[in-house]
C-alpha cells in the first residue's frame, strides 16, 4: 500500500512492487527516466489522486483487476502497458510520447482521456470499453467483445480500427487527417450485429468503412 508519494530523482531508477494479493496506490510515483511496475495478484487499486511521471520510463500495471480511475499516467517518451488478466480495468488520463496498449480480460475497459506520440491500442475482451478523447500520432485500435464508445479521435494520420463484436460502435468525432491536409488515415468502424453512429469523419483521402446493422453519422 502505497501512502506516501515516492520520488527517485536518480537517472534511470526505477521502481518494481509486486502484491501476493491486492495492492493499493493512493500518492504519486515520479522517477527521473526510471521505468515503473506494478504487479498485483489479484486487485490493483487506487484510492486516491496518483500520479505517475516517468520523464521517459516505461509504465507496466498488471492484475487481474484494475480499479484506478483517480490513477493518471505521464510517461514522458516511455511507453505505456496496463493489463487486466481476470476482471475489468479502470485508469484515468495517460500521456505518453511512446505506444499505449491496455487490454482487459474478462470485464470491461474504461479510460479517461489519452494522448501519445505513437499509437494507441485498447481491448476489452469479457465486457465492454468507453473511452474519453484520443488524440495520436499513429494507428488507433479499439477491440471489444462487447459494445465500443470513444469521444473525439484524432491520429494525425494514422487509421483508426474500431471493432465491436456484440454492441454498438460509436465515436463522437473522428479526424485521421495527417496535420489537417489532405492525407489521411483510413477509418473502420464495424459493429455487424449492432449500430454504428460516429459525428463528424474527417479522413482526408482515406476511406472510410462503416459497418453495422444501423448507420448514423454526421459527415
Amino acid at each position: 500500500r502505497f501512502n506516501s508519494a515516492v520520488a527517485l530523482t536518480t537517472a534511470g531508477q526505477g521502481l518494481a512492487a509486486s502484491a501476493g494479493r491486492d495492492l493499493q496506490i493512493g500518492a504519486g510515483i515520479s522517477t527521473n527516466g526510471g521505468a515503473v511496475a506494478l504487479t498485483a495478484a489479484r486487485t490493483l487499486q487506487a484510492f486516491a489522486a496518483a500520479p505517475i511521471t516517468t520523464s521517459g520510463g516505461n509504465v507496466n500495471l498488471s492484475a487481474q483487476n484494475i480499479s484506478a480511475s483517480s490513477l493518471t499516467v505521464a510517461a514522458g517518451g516511455g511507453s505505456v502497458t496496463a493489463a487486466s488478466s481476470a476482471g475489468s480495468l479502470q485508469i484515468g488520463t495517460i500521456a505518453s510520447a511512446g505506444t499505449i496498449n491496455l487490454a482487459s480480460t474478462g470485464g470491461s475497459l474504461s479510460t479517461s482521456a489519452m494522448t501519445s506520440a505513437g499509437a494507441i491500442s485498447l481491448n476489452s475482451n469479457g465486457g465492454s470499453l468507453s473511452t474519453s478523447s484520443l488524440t495520436a500520432s499513429g494507428a488507433v485500435t479499439l477491440t471489444s467483445s462487447n459494445s465500443a464508445s470513444t469521444g473525439a479521435v484524432a491520429t494525425n494520420g494514422g487509421a483508426l480500427q474500431m471493432s465491436a463484436a456484440s454492441g454498438s460502435a460509436s465515436a463522437s468525432s473522428v479526424d485521421t487527417r495527417s496535420g489537417g491536409g489532405p492525407g489521411g488515415g483510413a477509418v473502420t468502424l464495424n459493429a455487424t450485429g449492432s449500430t454504428v453512429s460516429t459525428g463528424t469523419v474527417q479522413a482526408g483521402n482515406g476511406n472510410i468503412t462503416l459497418a453495422g446493422t444501423r448507420v448514423s453519422t454526421g459527415t
